[in-house]
Parts: structure tokens; C-alpha cells; sequence
């Protein structure tokens, strides 16, 4: 089966935590045209999918890539547990504490819903938190389902006769933590389970495939206290030529203790400490005594079985801080981590790839998802690593000298910073050194808890190029050194003396726009989290003043920090002193009184810089002036503003007004070739405006006086249908254009002579996401490289070129269907988890015989005519069809909400309660007519 590429790049959202089953992966085979494997992880409230690839090189190297090949939601709430099954085709399995379970197939290019089954209609109240699955050789797939409640079932899925059944059983009254069917067991006439249990209890069951009857229920075998705490992790040994008793069980717990038991006899065999010292200790009884029954702070212990080339079976296991240890049951347990190449914190899954040369997958508390390759009397191998993000993403942004790193602002008020020229981006094993930690670094430079990063801005400068200047949503503008990053990851933020205390919508690096002493500035309102008397220090600085003294000091800066917050623009000098205001130091466009020129409120700001551009010959603008300023209004008008290059005091000049747009300004982006200005708003289409008549016109005085408005432009963008969030240049065609909507997708425009007049602007969109995009951006490396990321926990780095859709799609707020079923005429009574008709219920010692629930079927389609029509409806529609968003009840059906009735049992009596009723009433109402006749 060939997988479909979903993205070539992603940063997903970070791995669940404390979850043992949050982590699946199949054996290794031929899956898609080489020896590769699935590794699927939960993140709330999705499940990703990754295929792992080995090619092989001279010298029998192996060089392991992955590919993004799936993304769903599987359930309402949170997904509990996942696996992967083999039943006649590989399906991936899901358990959510909305109470169901579901089998999931991959029909190209999306993961569509094959069965599934409602834990609620055999129980109430009762979730699924653990899961395991077994392929029978007789194309029967054994789900094993443990619920919070202590509840054990047995789904069972016939791939043949399309048939399912369950069993079920309640042995402990204890949540299941994990569940472990026996896979490597040579007898299938008997399949075990061991199940464990939040307090530490672990208990083994068994049932027989063969036999679907009253006499299959679950029988316990096996039932001992492993841990003084949660159960993490329960591994049956895997099953070798030379090795006679497969009946050994491993365990680890949230005591630190890893222990091997021998199932037949209830005896623990071999155990051992996880090496160091936890935060909490159950003996102290000091100042954490009202701690002691409580487990936080307890260490979560991961751990699997090991097979090497030789079949020698050994146990590996984590530490108290991200390290892999090596056991095999006689010797010291020892530590194999490679030096600073591992995780840094708790693992709290770890599966062994089976059939495979010796790959280990471990997701970590540092969100960090690990592939390891094993080898023989030698440290472990890093092969793959994927960074994922902590929250959604709100800016981007990279600098397009040497190899600069990708850089995101998240919602979290971290700044991720991701090393993206390597040729493989999760390739652990290449020239870039990206196998240590410094591919993905994260610093929250405001604190861990602190307000989301909105703005970022590279300088400019190559000589600056390791300065990143960002704005936050309570209104902190500050810069970072990039070449400091190790140690602003270990430093306390420093308090922010000057906040705005509101967003900051945009930073930006430009000249020093307004000089002269005759330009007073005002002080702003700032927030002081330290000194409230700092305020008012500098409150008569000039913004000469601002200059001339960062030139004393010997520090000449070619370019500041101008930010928009408060409808304002500011300029940010550094050294301590509070950013100035500077939106009044713009020159009002004529005939525009102050009073007018107050209200107007700024929402974004643009720098350009003239050069001699290789497309315009003989331009004379380049000899006038250095800089094209773009400022954008609330009102949905744009300013634009040239800085002149000549020595005067006044040296800003008004060159015209485009007033093309209604709404809010939300972003401005200038051409770097021509004098081309792209602007989004709140509206749902885009305006590109060519300006180069209005500079020429602005060369002489006389016509520069003049009050020029411009209502004309040179393309209209249209396609999205929400509001535009982000628009970027692409910096290896000049004619391409990105944007980010609130509609869920990012389009590729080209903006050219040929385009324009056939209407074929539009050439590429992507529809991966599933919320509002806040972000976009073009690689400054790759020409057919884009990035964009939005509200959730999702960066996607995809192809133009290789995109199926050219247009936008139709709506307001694309949301690709959540739940896609695979519907047929076969598959029909699958749908529901288990048919109607021909289910099989076995609850404890009860058996209920299929014939009468067919009767019982017939005789309710034969006193409903209309439930014939519902039926006959539901066969005709198309294979793929979209589930309903609602909630499903133990019934099956969709919840609805109803308007309670203010006398609900009226109309429920009977005809004679109905007559006396009525005849109550009328001599009531009767009554009281006389006695208003009498007054």
C-alpha cells in the first residue's frame, strides 16, 4: 500500500502525557515499496501518523527518513489509547473517554472510519482507558478494552463474515492504567491478557477464540500486587527459538521498580531500582507527610523488551531523567544514553519496533519524539528525532541570510527556533550536527507562563543578523541575541519596565525616520512591572534626543524597532529608555485636519528599502529615496510614505492614499522587485497596488503637494471567504504571492500580465489545517518550500507545486470532516460497532442467542414502515460520507438537544384520564364565570 505525503515538513502538536498507550507502531515490512513501518502518536485531540523509511547505502549503512502520511481526530473527547491491528488490511485502533472505540482504514488519501463500538451501550458511565489488539490467523481482530471503572471486554471483529461480537467481565475495582494481549504465543487456541491497574494490582486473564459461547468468558489466571503505584507499563516477552518459557511478564510501576514475573506461579523472578532520586519519597514523613498517599511528583517508568540480531532478549528501560538503561535480568542495570543527544526529561512511552533492525521509539515530557537504532555492545544511535510544539502558532518568521533558523512565536509565549537547511529535516544522522539538541531550541524569554508571541522581526542587516526583535500580546516589544540561546534558556526573565498592556500587531526594523529638534514626542502610557516611578523619567524625550544618545555612547544604530499596539505606532530606542510615539510625526495627507489625524487608529506598518532593482531599468526613484513606507488604518486605508535620502530636517514626504479597502488592515507586504504593495484586511480578498506612477509623480514638488488618493490597483485576489491574516513575497519569484486566512487554508497567487487578464491567479492551496490560520511564510532557502502555521498545534512546511486543489475552498471556515466512514453495501451493518441483527453479547455468565434478536429486529422493520425508507436511504449513499459532529448515546444514536416541555407528561395520559381532565377544566373555567357574574 502506498501512503500519500500529507506535508514534506510538520511539527506536530507535543505527545500526551503520562499515558502509556499513547505511542503504536507495526512490525517492520513492506508497506510501502520498502522496508518501512507506521508510528502513530496521540495529541489531543489528534492521532499523527508517520512512516518511518530505510534506504540502504554502500557500506550497508541504513539512513532512516520519515514522511507525514496521516492526521485525524478519532474522537469527541480525549483519546485515550491507540494501536495498530492487522485484520485482512492494516487498521489503526482508537479508544476515547467519549466512550467509544474505533477501527480506523486507510483508503487514499485519508484514514476513514471502518467500525466501530459504543463502550456505553454495555455499561454506562464507564470510558475506555486502555487498549490492546491481536490478529487471529482466522481473520479475526481480539480488541481489548479496559475502562476507569474495572470493566474488562473483548471486541472482536470478524474481517470475513463482517460480523461482531463482545465479551465482558469485571474482576477488580480499579481503573486500567495499560493492557497487553500475548502476541508471540505459537498456541492461538488460548489468547492472555495482562491488565494493570492504577493501584499497583496486576491481574492476567484468558479466553479462548475458538469457542464464541457462554463458556468463553474471561477467566483470571493470574493476580498479584506488582507496584506500590500506578502500573506504567505491562510487556509480555517475546517469543524466541531458544527460549522455552514465554510466560514471563514485565512491569513498571510509579515505585521506580522494574520487575520480571513469571505468570504461571504469581512469583516475581527478577527486579531492580530505576537508579536515582525522585522529587518524592513515600517514606518521608516530614513536610510532605499530607503527601503520602498522593502521586505527584512520582516518576513515570517506561519500559520494553529488546531483541538483537543474535536473539538475545534484554530489557530497556528509562530513568528518572530521560536516560536509557540496558538490563538483562543478571547484571547491573546500565545507562546507554549517548551524551547530550537523548531526552532531557521523563519518557513515558517506549515501544520496540518487532522485525526490525533494532529501532526503539520513545516519546519524552521534553516533547520530543525519539527513534533509536540498537546496537550490539555499543551505545544506541539517534536515527530520527521530531521536535513538536507546546501550542498554536502565531508568527513566523526567518531570516534570509546564511542558514538562518525557522523561528515561530507560540501561543504559549515560547519562540521556538528550528534548524530547517538541513536536506532532511528529521534526519538525525547528517552533516549539520542535528543530532544533538541544538536542531529545535524553545525559550520562553517572558516566562513559562506569559502572554502569546504575536510579532517577529529579523534585522535586516547581515552584519545583525543573530538579532531577532518580538512583540507579545500584553504588549512587550524586546530583542533576542540568537548566538546567547543556551544561556536564555537557563536565565530568570527579566522583569519588563515599559508594557502597552495591549497586543502588539506588528514589529518592524526600519531607519530613523524622524529627526530635527522641533519633533517633540509625548510620552506614552506604559504598564511598570518593576519601578511606577520610571514612567515619567523621560517624559520631555525627543526622538533626536533617543539618537544622539545612542550615538554618544558609541553605539550607532542604522535601524530601531517600530511596533503597533494601541492603534499607535511606536519606536523602540533600547538602553532602558520608554518606546516614543510616533504615529502624530507622519505627515497628515492634505486637506486633513488634526482632529481627524488623531482619531485615525494604526493597525500595521511597512519598511522597504529602494534599491536599483535588475527589473525596473532607469529608475529614478532609487536617486530620491531610501525608504517606502506603508502605514495601514483601522478605516481599511493605506498611507504610503517615502523617506527621503537628501539631508533635510523634514525628510518624510506623503506620496499617496489607497483607500481600495473597507476593514481593518491586517497586513502589508511590499514586492521586492517592483513597487508592487499587497494588502489584507478583514475582508476576504486581496489588493495589489502599483505605485510606480505615484513615485515618479513624487519626484517633482509641485505635483507632490497635490492630494492624491488611489482607488485603482493592479490585481483583486479573490477566493478566500474570511478575513486575510498574513501575506509574504516569495523572495525566488517575484510574482508569487502567500497568504493565510481565517477560512483554514494558505494559497500561492501569481501576480503577473498573463494571469491578470486570463483571471488564473490563484494556483495553489493547502488544506491540511483544521482551524484558523494566523501565519504564512516562504522559505528562504527552497523556491517551492512554504510554511504556515494557526491555532492549533500545527507547522507545516508543504509543496506548492505537488498540491491537488488550485483554488480556495467555498467556505467561511474550512474544516475537512472529522469522521469520514467507509460505507458500503458489505460494511453496512458495521457502522454501529455491532449489528443489530446479528450481534453477539456475552456480559458475565449470560449468552443471548442472534436468532431472537433477528425476530426481534424483523418484527420492529415490520411495525415501522418508515425506518424501511431511513435503510433503503442509507444504502445509496456515497462510500465516503461525513459522521455527525454530535455525541453518540448508548443507543447509537446522535444526541439531541429538545426544549423541555412545560407539561411533559400531558399528552402521555390515557383517552379516559384525558376525558376527565378536560371535563375538570371545563367546569373549573365554568365556576369561576359565575362567580365573576355574581360580583
Amino acid at each position: 500500500m502506498t501512503y500519500q505525503e500529507i506535508a514534506k515538513y510538520v511539527l506536530p502538536g507535543s505527545p500526551d502525557w503520562f499515558m502509556s498507550n499513547v505511542l503504536a507502531t507495526t512490525s517492520w515490512g513492506n508497506l510501502d515499496g520498502g522496508r518501512n513501518a507506521l508510528v502513530a502518536f496521540s495529541s489531543r485531540p489528534y492521532v499523527h501518523i508517520f512512516c518511518i523509511k530505510n534506504e540502504v547505502h554502500p557500506g550497508d549503512k541504513h539512513k532512516y527518513s520519515w514522511s507525514y502520511v496521516g492526521q485525524l481526530q478519532p474522537h469527541h473527547e480525549k483519546t485515550s489509547a491507540i494501536t495498530f491491528d492487522v485484520c485482512l488490511s492494516l487498521s489503526l485502533v482508537s479508544c476515547g473517554l467519549d466512550g467509544l472505540v474505533r477501527r480506523w482504514k486507510y483508503s487514499r488519501p485519508d484514514w476513514v472510519l471502518e467500525s466501530e463500538f459504543n463502550v456505553h451501550s454495555v455499561r454506562e458511565n464507564v470510558n475506555p482507558t486502555a487498549l490492546s489488539s491481536f490478529s487471529h490467523p482466522s481473520n479475526q481482530s481480539y480488541n481489548f478494552v479496559g475502562t476507569d471503572k474495572g470493566l474488562l471486554i473483548v471486541w472482536i471483529v470478524d474481517g470475513e463474515k463482517n460480523k461482531t461480537h463482545y465479551l465482558s467481565k469485571k474482576y477488580e475495582n480499579d481503573s486500567v492504567l495499560v493492557c497487553a494481549l500475548e502476541k508471540s504465543g505459537f498456541d492461538y487456541s488460548i489468547l492472555r491478557v495482562a491488565v494493570g491497574y492504577k493501584k499497583g494490582l496486576v491481574g492476567v486473564y484468558m479466553f479462548k477464540p475458538s469457542d464464541i459461547s457462554s463458556a468463553s468468558n474471561l477467566t483470571q489466571i493470574a493476580r498479584f500486587y506488582a507496584h506500590e503505584r500506578d502500573v506504567c507499563h505491562v510487556v509480555w516477552r517475546p517469543c524466541v527459538s531458544d527460549y522455552v518459557n514465554p510466560t514471563e511478564l514485565l512491569t513498571c510501576g510509579r515505585d521506580q521498580m522494574v520487575k520480571v514475573w513469571n505468570v504461571s506461579t504469581s512469583e516475581c523472578c527478577f527486579c531492580t531500582k530505576v537508579p536515582g532520586q525522585s522529587r518524592y519519597h513515600a517514606n518521608d514523613s516530614g513536610k510532605r507527610s499530607n503527601q503520602k498517599n498522593n502521586v505527584s511528583g512520582a516518576p513515570w517508568i517506561s519500559a520494553c523488551y529488546t531483541t538483537g540480531a543474535n536473539s538475545i532478549v534484554n530489557i530497556l528501560f528509562s530513568g528518572l531523567r530521560g536516560e536509557l538503561f540496558r538490563w538483562n535480568c543478571s547484571d547491573t542495570p546500565t545507562n546507554i544514553t549517548p551524551e547530550n543527544q537523548g531526552h532531557s526529561m521523563l519518557i513515558f512511552s517506549m515501544l520496540f519496533v518487532p522485525n526490525s533492525p533494532g529501532l526503539v521509539i520513545t516519546v519524552s515530557q521534553d516533547r520530543v519524539l525519539i527513534v533509536w537504532e540498537l546496537v550490539e555492545e555499543s551505545l544506541p544511535l539517534v536515527v530520527l528525532r521530531l521536535p513538536t510544539l507546546s501550542a498554536g502558532v502565531f508568527s513566523l518568521a526567518q531570516s534570509s541570510f546564511s542558514n538562518s533558523p525557522l523561528v515561530a512565536g507560540l501561543s504559549d509565549g515560547s519562540i521556538l527556533f528550528w534548524k530547517v537547511y538541513s536536506s532532511n529535516m528529521y534526519d538525525g544522522n547528517n552533516s549539520f550536527d542535528n543530532q544533538s539538541k541544538d536542531k529545535s531550541i524553545s525559550i520562553s524569554p517572558r516566562g513559562s507562563q506569559s502572554s502569546p508571541i504575536t510579532a517577529l522581526a529579523w534585522h535586516p542587516l547581515p552584519q545583525y543578523e543573530n538579532i531577532l526583535a518580538y512583540g507579545t500580546e500584553s504588549g512587550c516589544v524586546e530583542i533576542v541575541d540568537i548566538n546567547k540561546l543556551q544561556k536564555l534558556q537557563n536565565q530568570k526573565p527579566k522583569p519588563q519596565l515599559y508594557a502597552f498592556g495591549s497586543t502588539v500587531y506588528r514589529v518592524a526594523w526600519g531607519p530613523v525616520v524622524f529627526t530635527g529638534s522641533h519633533h517633540k514626542s509625548e510620552q506614552i502610557e506604559t504598564k511598570n512591572h518593576s519601578e511606577p516611578d520610571n514612567s515619567a523619567v523621560l517624559s520631555n524625550t525627543t526622538v533626536e534626543e533617543n539618537v544622539k544618545c545612542n550615538t554618544e555612547s558609541g553605539v550607532k544604530f542604522p535601524f530601531y524597532v517600530y511596533s503597533v499596539s494601541k492603534g499607535k505606532i511606536h519606536c523602540h530606542f533600547g538602553g532602558g529608555r520608554p518606546p516614543v510615539d510616533v504615529s502624530m510625526k507622519f505627515p497628515p495627507p492634505p486637506n486633513t485636519t488634526e482632529e481627524d489625524w488623531k482619531t485615525l487608529i494604526r493597525s500595521d506598518i511597512a519598511f522597504r528599502p529602494v534599491s536599483k532593482s535588475k527589473q525596473l531599468s532607469g529608475d529614478p526613484v532609487p536617486d530620491t529615496f531610501d525608504y517606502l513606507i506603508g502605514v495601514g488604518y483601522r478605516s481599511g486605508q493605506v498611507d504610503v510614505y517615502g523617506l527621503s535620502n537628501s539631508k533635510l530636517s523634514n525628510n518624510l514626504f506623503f506620496i499617496c492614499r489607497i483607500v481600495s479597502h473597507s476593514k481593518c488592515v491586517n497586513c502589508l507586504a511590499w514586492s521586492r522587485d517592483y513597487y508592487w504593495l499587497a494588502i489584507a484586511s478583514n475582508e476576504s480578498f486581496i489588493t495589489v497596488t502599483d505605485l510606480k506612477i505615484q513615485l515618479f509623480n513624487a519626484l517633482n514638488q509641485e505635483q507632490h503637494l497635490k492630494p492624491f488618493q488611489l482607488s485603482t490597483c493592479l490585481a483583486r485576489l479573490e477566493g478566500h471567504f474570511n478575513r486575510i491574516t498574513c501575506l509574504d513575497w516569495s523572495p525566488h519569484d517575484p510574482f508569487l504571492l502567500l497568504s493565510s486566512s481565517f477560512d483554514g487554508t494558505a494559497n500561492v497567487w501569481r501576480v503577473h500580465a498573463n494571469n491578470i487578464e486570463n483571471d488564473t491567479l490563484s494556483i495553489s492551496n493547502f488544506r491540511a489545517h483544521r482551524l484558523r490560520l494566523f501565519t504564512c511564510l516562504w522559505s528562504r532557502q527552497e523556491p517551492d518550500l512554504a510554511f504556515s502555521g494557526g491555532e492549533l498545534c500545527l507547522l507545516f512546511g508543504w509543496r506548492p507545486s505537488e498540491q491537488i486543489h488550485s483554488q480556495p475552498p467555498h467556505s467561511r471556515r474550512h474544516r475537512p470532516p472529522t469522521i469520514k466512514r467507509l460505507v458500503n453495501s458489505d460494511q453496512e451493518e458495521l457502522c454501529n460497532g455491532h449489528t443489530s441483527g446479528e450481534s453477539l453479547q456475552l456480559e458475565a455468565n449470560s449468552f443471548i442467542n442472534s436468532e431472537a434478536l433477528k425476530e426481534k429486529s424483523n418484527k420492529e422493520i415490520m411495525l415501522n414502515n418508515d425506518d424501511k425508507v431511513i435503510r433503503a436511504s442509507h444504502k445509496e449513499q456515497s462510500v465516503l460520507s461525513q459522521n455527525s459532529s454530535r455525541k453518540i448515546n448508548s443507543t447509537g444514536t446522535a444526541e439531541k438537544r429538545k426544549r423541555p416541555a412545560l407539561f411533559p407528561n400531558l399528552f402521555q395520559f390515557s383517552i379516559n384520564k384525558q376525558c376527565c381532565l378536560l371535563l375538570f377544566l371545563h367546569v373549573f373555567f365554568k365556576s369561576i364565570d359565575k362567580g365573576y357574574a355574581n360580583c
